[in-house]
């Protein structure tokens, strides 16, 4: 019953050590399994986000900025965060269903970007950043995919497309058609 807006801020491709400098700390980390590709891919939710989506979770009414004395989370943080990176995870599995059948699947929540290393530091990455207005505050959600979790699906992300006809046909075309005749 809120709100919520998501606008991709930034996609840049930098090495993994750079992708997790980046992040907005204090963050849930959601180390995300990937069944068909060659690794797992990180989801990143800084506090604002995390805290703003569980206090509408619980029921409450966001207002304000949040006031927050703690850089950790606690083990009901982490619970609500797990619940989160799940939404996600299932939604990036939607959206990759284009390239391929992707069944991702939350694995794990961190609070260190150690401890969610999915990758070498060296290895290349592309990073995702969207800003999510939720309740009048703006957060952020970072999606980390390393290059080499991408190989099973390449030729597809490559692959140029120009309109091919999909299965129901194109109906654009037969309205477009029947407006035509009719004039």
């Amino acid at each position: 019953g809120v709100l919520c807006e998501a606008s991709l801020t930034s996609l840049d491709y930098l090495p993994m050590a750079q992708a997790t400098e980046a992040l907005n700390m204090p963050a849930l980390l959601g180390v995300v399994a990937a069944q068909n590709l060659d690794g797992e891919i990180l989801v990143a939710m800084d506090a604002t986000f995390a805290l703003t989506a569980m206090e509408l979770m619980l029921g409450g009414d966001p207002k304000g900025d949040i006031d927050r004395q703690s850089d950790t989370f606690t083990g009901i943080e982490k619970g609500f965060g797990a619940r989160l990176g799940d939404t996600i995870a299932q939604e990036l599995s939607r959206c990759f269903a284009m390239a391929g059948d992707i069944d991702l699947e939350l694995d794990r929540v961190e609070t260190d970007t150690d401890s969610a290393s999915i990758t070498q530091p060296a290895n290349l990455c592309v990073r995702m950043r969207i800003a999510v207005v939720l309740a009048g505050r703006t957060g952020s959600v970072d999606v980390v995919v390393p290059y080499d979790a991408l190989e099973p699906i390449r030729p597809k992300l490559g692959k140029i497309h120009f309109g091919e006809p999909s299965e129901d046909g194109n109906p654009w075309k037969d309205q477009l058609s029947g407006q035509i005749e009719r004039s």
